[in-house]
């Protein structure tokens, strides 16, 4: 259990285990070897439900309920239900790749989702000549979504993207039908 200053209780004694959240919002509590999360008033935000709880580095908690994945807000509420086989933050720390039946898709930093999975994959980097775009594959055409995972830079239509820069500019030669060209940006 837990009191707080004064020795009121505040979290009666019903937990396995009770470790406070780095957000220091909430704290994550283990009940007959599950994972919930109960506010500092003691409050239960989400009933012991999950085979796991992680903490991710932009604040959001990983949940995993059965093998498939969700987050919690940094309040501890569930903001996406279990449903995903992955969920991990992109490369530059600006939004996260979530897969679904192996099609990636992206979710915004407080947990709404963006763009549902419907890319084969999601380069974990920012293009080097355009840091504002992030290269995508799907059904083996390439494209670009926005830094922040929140939509499409470029459709994915192009058999070949490359990426080049010329005294700073940045432009793209492609390919579409073994034709090429070459698109400004």
């Amino acid at each position: 259990g837990l009191c707080d200053k004064k020795g009121k209780i505040v979290i009666h004694p019903v937990y396995e285990t009770i470790r406070y959240n780095d957000s220091k919002a909430f704290f994550i509590v283990t009940q007959l070897g599950l994972y919930g999360s109960v506010a500092i008033n003691g409050n239960i935000l989400t009933a012991a439900q999950y085979n796991q709880i992680s903490t991710m580095d932009c604040g959001l908690i990983l949940t995993r309920k059965n093998d498939i994945y969700g987050l919690l807000n940094k309040e501890g509420k569930e903001v996406i239900q279990p449903y995903y086989e992955s969920i991990c933050e992109h490369g530059n720390k600006k939004f996260l790749i979530c897969e679904s039946n192996g099609q990636f898709g992206t979710i915004s930093l407080y947990g709404k989702l963006l763009i549902k999975p419907c890319f084969d994959s999601i380069n974990n980097e920012v293009c080097k000549v355009k840091k504002s775009i992030v290269a995508v594959v799907k059904k083996k055409k390439s494209g670009f979504i926005l830094e922040d995972g929140s939509g499409l830079w470029m459709d994915p239509v192009y058999d070949v993207v490359n990426a080049y820069s010329k005294q700073g500019n940045p432009y793209f030669t492609v390919q579409e039908k073994g034709l090429w060209g070459i698109l400004d940006a």
